[in-house]
């Protein structure tokens, strides 16, 4: 991790201490909280993402909304494809 955490007033917190911050929440299943931390910062974004991400689960309506939609643009595509070939 490259980014730091710094105050205006220029005080670092050592990495070390916001990862154990990072571990506890994540023991605890405070992914809500995780991912409000995520968002304050540039920072903050760097050092969370990767422990609030690290796993991703979707469930038959999720891939739904996801995929289907994609599907549909790639048919319309390939429609307007071949039409244009005449």
């Amino acid at each position: 991790m490259n980014a730091t955490l710094t105050t205006n007033g220029g005080l670092q917190l050592p990495p070390q201490i916001f990862l154990k911050n990072i571990h506890i929440l994540l023991v605890n299943q405070h992914q809500q909280t995780l991912a409000s931390l995520q968002r304050c910062s540039k920072a903050h974004y760097t050092f969370v993402s990767p422990y609030l991400y690290k796993t991703l689960t979707l469930n038959v309506n999720a891939i739904n909304h996801l995929l289907i939609p994609l599907a549909k643009q790639l048919n319309s595509d390939r429609k307007g494809q071949i039409l244009g070939n005449f």
